[in-house]
């Protein structure tokens, strides 16, 4: 007689949680085909992926550079010496890098859930889903960043301002091709309406 193993009760209600949650976020209807429960966290998932390595690489290259620059007046003259140099060293490097990868990907953390969390909300007050919202989106964390670097002029702080908004609107007509392409672009839709009658999708 085999023995069967008793299934956990909860196990299956947290797959069928999930399952269901995974359902109803997949939206062909919304931006990347994602509702913002699932769109957003994939996001700051995939920044935090490309970006903490960045700052770590970063971060112990230029400790790395910042040791030998401080320590070169005092290099060590006996192998005992060099040892505990290179020990320091490596202790320094990693502490700095890590510090600098927790920096580097947290900023761009937030500018990420900022940019599509102010586009997502603007999408649900307006209603509509456009390349407006990013650009607003865009310009506000633009504007945010500038602003808390207190020495930068206002002209600075302007161009941020501006460049942030010319990203948001590259990246939201390129959102706006994927939605036209499916037939959920509202003003896309009303130009083919009103010029374009006979034309069938």
């Amino acid at each position: 007689m085999k023995n069967t193993v008793p299934q956990d009760p909860s196990s299956d209600e947290a797959r069928q949680l999930l399952n269901t949650f995974w359902e109803d976020g997949v939206d062909p209807s919304q931006r990347l085909g994602f509702a913002p429960s699932i769109r957003i966290p994939f996001l700051m998932a995939a920044t935090s992926i490309i970006t903490i390595p960045l700052g770590l690489f970063k971060g112990t290259n230029r400790s790395g550079l910042k040791y030998l620059a401080e320590n070169t007046h005092r290099l060590p003259t006996t192998v005992q010496g060099w040892y505990y140099y290179h020990k320091q060293r490596n202790y320094v490097v990693i502490r700095d890098g890590i510090v600098e990868a927790v920096k580097f990907g947290g900023r761009n953390l937030a500018f990420v859930t900022g940019i599509f969390g102010i586009e997502a909300l603007m999408d649900y007050a307006r209603g509509q889903m456009d390349f407006v919202n990013t650009v607003i989106g865009t310009s506000i964390v633009g504007f945010v960043y500038s602003y808390r670097q207190r020495h930068l002029p206002m002209s600075q702080v302007r161009s941020t301002v501006k460049y942030g908004a010319r990203a948001g609107l590259v990246f939201g007509l390129l959102q706006d091709g994927l939605q036209a392409a499916k037939g959920n672009l509202w003003y896309f839709n009303l130009i083919q309406h009103h010029f374009f009658p006979n034309i069938e999708r």
